[in-house]
């Protein structure tokens, strides 16, 4: 039997403590920046993109837009893996709207719930490939001014030439679940739901992906 899990949680849910201890941030070394135009692993959660001419970006910094996760899980009984896919995403609360997305698909592993440090080796920097849910890869979701979503698992799905680089990952402890922080770069291809598409150039990204229950 298959059980399946959505669960939401703020980007606000801070763990916090009275007592002296470490910065509970770590691996800032993994990989080396690629971060462009003053973007790196130290700024506000964010995304860039480039299409047909026009840059659209938002940040934290903006008014009324936050940070938040959405995984999704698939339950499977021993011997058989269960999935996890880490979500990432930029809305507006006030006005329920949606501007952004990345997804860290298709994680493998055994039991109801991965160990940290599975989800830290699954998402580390490197080159990805762009996939469908629920595999080994990555997707990426856009909302237009009409609040219609494009994205690279939509339509044909077809990705040749994309890429997608996870280039630095700093890992947070001071959540109450884990917390892993990438700057990425990136381009793809996004589909609406007829197949149309729209090539999307110097992305770049900075967000978190949590490991929670």
């Amino acid at each position: 039997m298959k059980l399946y899990t959505y669960l939401l949680i703020g980007s606000l849910i801070i763990l916090a403590s009275g007592c002296a201890k470490d910065d509970g941030i770590r691996g800032v070394n993994y990989g080396n920046g690629g971060g462009s135009g003053g973007i790196n692993i130290n700024s506000p959660w964010q995304f860039s993109i480039t299409m047909d001419g026009t840059t659209y970006t938002k940040s934290e910094n903006d008014t009324n837009v936050e940070g938040i996760w959405i995984n999704s899980q698939t339950t499977n009984n021993f011997p058989d893996s269960s999935i996890k896919n880490y979500n990432s995403m930029l809305v507006n609360w006030i006005g329920s709207i949606s501007y952004f997305e990345v997804n860290r698909n298709g994680h493998k592993f055994l039991g109801s719930f991965p160990e940290d440090s599975l989800v830290e080796q699954y998402i580390m920097p490197g080159t990805y490939d762009y996939s469908m849910t629920d595999v080994d890869g990555i997707s990426i979701r856009w909302w237009d001014d009409q609040g219609i979503p494009w994205g690279t698992d939509q339509g044909p799905a077809d990705q040749t030439g994309s890429v997608f680089t996870i280039d630095q990952v700093q890992v947070d402890t001071n959540f109450i679940d884990y917390t892993i922080k990438v700057l990425a770069h990136f381009n793809c291809t996004l589909y609406n739901g007829v197949g149309e598409s729209k090539t999307v150039t110097n992305g770049v990204f900075v967000g978190s992906f949590q490991n929670y229950w």
